[in-house]
């Protein structure tokens, strides 16, 4: 299924990070909390799609003040919440916490 949808490009995306006076180790740090570690690396590979991670995009999102349906439309806007809480997209389901 084609959507309409354009994410931000892993360039936009680190221009952003550059503009906001930020860095992926800041990121990484604001990303790591209840316990879970966040490495760098991983800002790096969330960033460039090779991983995916509601909780870094959420960080790097805040770190660059863009709301992250605005940076991952695709991913973000073809979600739907189920009423067991679960997240659906098309007909995968994942954890709303992932």
């Amino acid at each position: 299924m084609k959507t309409d949808y354009a994410d931000m490009t892993p360039i936009e995306i680190r221009v952003a990070i550059i503009r906001a006076n930020t860095t992926q180790a800041e990121i990484a740090r604001s990303a790591a909390k209840d316990g879970r570690t966040c490495s760098r690396m991983t800002v790096g590979h969330v960033i460039d799609g090779k991983i995916v991670s509601d909780r870094v995009r959420r960080a790097i999102a805040e770190a660059i003040r863009i709301p992250v349906e605005n940076i991952w439309r695709s991913y973000y806007l073809s979600r739907r919440e189920t009423s067991d809480g679960r997240v659906s997209r098309g007909n995968q389901s994942i954890s709303a916490a992932a």
